[in-house]
């Protein structure tokens, strides 16, 4: 694929309203070893060589991620004494398993695969391959929690009413934006004069 030809797919990507519009996109043209059922995939640019990338079901790569397939450090090594032929341009396949989510970004070099039930932290550097159910953070990523129980506790707080969530998606109510700033302000330092500093 041409540097033309993976903009003009970049941008067509980008603009294709919900998954299932993605995933039509995606699967017509080929542009990805597997794109599966209910991915949400945000960043702006289609990676290098994405027919290196799978994605599998029910999972979020968020904006600005980067899934690096290849690397160009074979243009420092060349020329080389080493190799009269030169060195190539090193490439790898990259795997983010069912049910993961890849945070804001986030890093994801080649060589690894992302397990099932994963949490990438915003801002982390995948090197390599990860372990199911887990939760994964750092430069570079380093596991910091387990899946299952970071699910349970999030049920828990949002079951007692401590975290604030909105009852349609990308749409926010004036009570659900009021909550909001009320379990803000009573989890947060307050000023001097005892009275928190966002909204009234």
């Amino acid at each position: 694929m041409g540097k033309m030809s993976r903009l003009w797919h970049s941008i067509r990507l980008f603009l294709a309203r919900g998954s299932r519009k993605k995933k039509a996109y995606a699967d017509r043209h080929g542009l990805f070893a597997y794109y599966g059922t209910n991915v949400v995939f945000q960043p702006h640019t289609l990676p290098l060589y994405s027919k290196l990338i799978s994605i599998h079901d029910n999972v979020v790569v968020g904006r600005g991620v980067e899934l690096v397939t290849h690397d160009v450090i074979h243009r420092v090594f060349n020329p080389s004494p080493l190799c009269e032929e030169g060195f190539g341009e090193r490439i790898g396949c990259i795997e983010i398993m069912d049910n993961s989510f890849v945070g804001n970004g986030a890093i994801v070099m080649y060589g690894v695969r992302i397990a099932e039930n994963n949490i990438i932290a915003a801002g982390s550097v995948v090197t390599r391959s990860t372990e199911p159910n887990s939760i994964y953070a750092g430069v570079p990523a380093r596991k910091i929690g387990v899946f299952s129980e970071s699910a349970a506790k999030r049920l828990s707080l949002e079951k007692r009413g401590l975290v604030p969530t909105v009852s349609r998606n990308q749409n926010i109510s004036e009570a659900e934006v009021g909550k909001a700033w009320e379990l803000f302000n009573s989890s947060n330092a307050t000023s001097a004069n005892g009275k928190g500093t966002g909204r009234k």
